[in-house]
């Protein structure tokens, strides 16, 4: 082959890659195109979800509250209702900054289920619970955490703040949660802390695979919905968003062939010990009383692990309370009496519990600490 030959040859290679990446970039292009309705059609439509971000993502924990930040829950039907975060990330009524705070201070560790999603602050069992003690809530539950996050959050708050009481949720999805890579989200994508076995036989905590995307979708909330509107929400949300998440994505599914990233635990039992006597050891170091409260969804109860009973710690069945409570244990009459219902004829916009649901959770919380005796 002459001089002139190869180099003909290597014009017409470099030709044929430029022109393979042009048309899997238009390709790509065209795939963000085609996705990028449907975010759109999610920030115009007033769908479940928040007016502006509440969470930013964190390398350790996946996500957290934004400090100091004021939104709303948003729903299809009906009226938003206003949130705040106070400066140390703990949920407050709105208006209220979270400063001055009095004995006894009641810690709340767990998912939506603490934090209260769909509710006001005040209608949620930490601040109920806070009230009915005289003292201050530090509800520090946040949506879609699972066990992992709750032990993670324990180290940090237990010793900080030193609480007379901390209140650490136990439901069955916790544990799911926690042995998943991805947490549920309304959109997007969440990775997520989770348990993984070590060779030795036991669990240890691994960080999120890749880091979360900050996305704020409010400046396209109130907008004129139009052609101009579309481009500028897809240049400068959509495109972002999916490039971060589709390389995200590739990286984790390439890391996960090749064995770098570890599998989640099935070890449920050990992961149980690990967190919930972690937590028990924090509490004792720091003069805390612990109360595990069983939270549910549905009408069918939970069971407890033998795990928790093995522990010195006090149980608060809410879930059973709130069953006993209902007219007949059937699914629809669970969800009709404690989820949000909204419009005529009703329509359930949330399967959280509602301000009812929390009422009941917060007296037999209440009721357990004045029966024991251990009011401070």
């Amino acid at each position: 082959m002459s001089h002139l030959d190869y180099l003909a040859l290597r014009k017409k290679l470099l030709f044929s890659i430029c022109l393979l990446l042009i048309v899997s970039l238009m390709a790509y292009g065209l795939t963000i195109a085609y996705r990028a309705p449907s975010l759109y059609a999610y920030a115009k439509g007033h769908s479940r979800g928040w007016f502006r971000p509440v969470f930013r993502s964190d390398p350790e924990l996946g996500w957290v509250p934004i400090p100091g930040t004021r939104s709303a829950h948003t729903f299809p039907i009906g009226p938003d209702i206003p949130m705040q975060f106070d400066a140390d990330g703990f949920r407050v009524p709105v208006g209220e900054q979270g400063t001055n705070r009095s004995r006894p201070l009641i810690l709340a560790i767990g998912c939506s289920f603490t934090y209260g999603d769909a509710c006001l602050a005040e209608d949620t069992f930490p601040h109920k619970v806070a009230q009915s003690l005289g003292g201050t809530e530090l509800n520090a539950g946040v949506c879609s955490y699972g066990l992992a996050q709750m032990m993670l959050l324990a180290e940090r708050l237990i010793p900080r703040y030193s609480p007379d009481y901390v209140l650490i949720q136990y439901s069955p999805w916790l544990f799911d949660r926690a042995t998943m890579h991805f947490a549920p989200t309304y959109f997007s994508y969440a990775f997520n802390p989770f348990f993984a076995d070590t060779p030795a036989g036991g669990v240890e905590i691994c960080p999120p695979a890749f880091s979360n995307y900050d996305i704020d979708l409010s400046p396209w909330r109130a907008s004129p919905r139009g052609p101009l509107d579309f481009a500028s929400f897809l240049m400068r949300r959509a495109l972002p968003l999916f490039v971060h998440n589709d390389v995200g994505i590739l990286s984790y599914r390439i890391q996960r062939a090749l064995g770098l990233i570890k599998q989640p635990t099935k070890n449920r039992s050990e992961v149980l010990k690990i967190v919930y006597g972690r937590i028990q050891a924090l509490c004792s170091q720091n003069k805390s009383r612990p109360l595990i409260v069983i939270l549910g969804d549905s009408s069918a109860g939970i069971s407890i692990p033998k795990e928790l009973g093995e522990l010195e710690m006090p149980l608060v069945n809410a879930s059973a309370v709130l069953i006993a409570a209902l007219p007949e244990s059937t699914a629809d009459a669970y969800h009709r009496a404690y989820g949000h219902f909204r419009g005529s004829p009703p329509v359930c916009v949330d399967g959280h519990p509602n301000p009812r649901a929390h009422t009941m959770i917060a007296k037999t919380i209440v009721d357990y600490i004045h029966a024991m005796g251990r009011t401070p």
